[in-house]
């Protein structure tokens, strides 16, 4: 599954990464924001002018996108319908078991 999901992920990112995007792109690192951050920084002193930064945690965000959300994004961007199908498959529907030595338990549902 992990390496179904990483493939999917590679055929979306091509096809949706947006241009600002740094530190979870290719050939793009957060060093390069670090760096623009700095040159304002550094200007905003030459010229006396001031400067805010603001850094914002995003890391909880994303254990809270809905589905829908993901799915009217990738009709915006006119993502192919399987590749819509499969993200949708992948959120819903899921089961999981548990073990006990040879023995497993009936389907159990969990969120998608």
């Amino acid at each position: 599954m992990k390496l179904f999901t990483s493939i999917l992920m590679n055929k979306l990112e091509r096809q949706i990464t947006n241009g600002e995007e740094q530190g979870f792109t290719r050939e793009r690192s957060i060093t390069d924001a670090v760096f623009i951050i700095k040159q304002i920084k550094e200007k905003a002193i030459e010229f006396g002018m001031p400067a805010y930064t603001c850094f914002i945690d995003l890391t909880k965000v994303f254990d809270r996108v809905r589905l829908g959300d993901i799915l009217n994004i990738l009709i915006e961007n006119k993502t192919p319908t399987n590749t819509k199908k499969i993200v949708h498959n992948l959120n819903n529907n899921n089961v999981t078991k548990g073990r006990g030595g040879d023995q497993f338990t009936e389907n159990i549902p969990t969120p998608g």
